[in-house]
């Protein structure tokens, strides 16, 4: 990527607007994790129902604890296994969005995916992002479908065939729930707590 490639996105996430590009998992739209009515304008244009909040995007150097309420079992499992293809769900802190919280927690993800890490670095903040797709339909991969359903929107970098989503794991306290399996296998997950005696 381009150093104009990045003052672009920049400043369309200064901006308000929105951003589509792939990651390390599957492609993804997203804004910046305070821009309320960008974040309700993804909603709309994937038609997704507002009870299913999506992640926040961090890169190493955003302190998470900032965010959400972290632990000794949150960090352990950060190490291990971010930046990577896993998403966590976390009680949530006042300053994220009611839009992105439900039941008191929220999702952060750190992808790796080098170009984006860095526009986060750039940016200063989270993003709030989401799976480029119409809620229900398959996810977008090739450049005039998305061009058809998200018009208008800025695609930062090229688009990718990658289907498998991220792992999603929620920590409570001391208990660890695997949501959905994708990147990493569950086992994978549970053998390390296990290994570690983190539970």
């Amino acid at each position: 990527m381009r150093k104009k490639d990045y003052e672009e996105a920049l400043n369309i996430l200064k901006e308000g607007r929105l951003l589509a590009f792939s990651t390390d998992t599957i492609n993804g739209i997203a804004t910046s994790f305070d821009n309320i009515k960008g974040i309700e304008k993804i909603f709309h244009l994937k038609k997704r129902d507002f009870k299913k909040p999506f992640a926040l995007f961090f890169s190493e150097n955003i302190e998470i604890e900032n965010f959400f309420y972290t632990s000794k079992l949150f960090w352990k499992i950060k190490e291990k296994f971010l930046p990577g293809q896993l998403t966590i769900v976390l009680k949530a802190k006042k300053i994220i969005p009611s839009v992105l919280v439900k039941d008191g927690f929220a999702s952060l993800r750190i992808p790796d995916e080098k170009k984006i890490l860095k526009l986060i670095d750039l940016f200063k903040k989270p993003l709030a992002c989401t799976s480029l797709n119409i809620s229900g339909k398959d996810l977008i991969t090739e450049k005039d479908e998305f061009e058809k359903y998200f018009k208008g929107v800025h695609l930062f970098g090229e688009l990718k065939k990658k289907k498998k989503p991220s792992t999603v794991i929620k920590i409570d306290k001391k208990n660890v729930e695997i949501l959905r399996e994708g990147g990493i296998e569950k086992e994978k997950i549970l053998k390390f707590i296990n290994k570690e005696s983190l539970c």
